[in-house]
């Protein structure tokens, strides 16, 4: 685990559990440098999944998000409000738009407003309203 998945794990949102508590469904959001995009998901185990994903790419990946609050509907209705965007099956370019979006919804989950790589101030504003949305 890089230190980034660590401080998320350890200073990320807090809602009352660990990603290393009981396993319970959850969306994720997996981020791959190379090529730039990032993977919306769900797993009991997001660092088991992280791992395993891990193990078949070049580049290495991070989980930027988990949260036990959103199961398999999110996942989905995620997945078509960012159909345009997709790379490939769970996979979404890493842009502009894609970038506000996913801030909206951590800022939605958590009420922070994730400021660390891989985010930047330059997302697309009104993607990060329909996030939080």
């Amino acid at each position: 685990m890089s230190n980034f998945d660590r401080e998320w794990v350890l200073f990320g949102p807090q809602t009352g559990y660990s990603v290393d508590d009981e396993p319970v469904e959850g969306l994720y959001f997996i981020y791959c440098k190379e090529p730039e995009s990032i993977k919306i998901g769900i797993s009991k185990t997001p660092l088991t999944r992280l791992s395993n994903l891990g193990t078949g790419s070049p580049e290495q990946l991070h989980l930027v998000f988990y949260s036990r609050l959103f199961g398999k509907a999110a996942e989905e209705k995620l997945h078509q409000l960012l159909s345009s965007h997709r790379r490939t099956r769970e996979w979404f370019n890493w842009n502009d738009k894609v970038q506000g979006f996913a801030l909206g919804v951590i800022f939605a989950v958590s009420g922070v407003i994730q400021v660390s790589w891989p985010f930047s101030s330059n997302c697309d504003r009104s993607m990060f309203v329909e996030g939080v949305d």
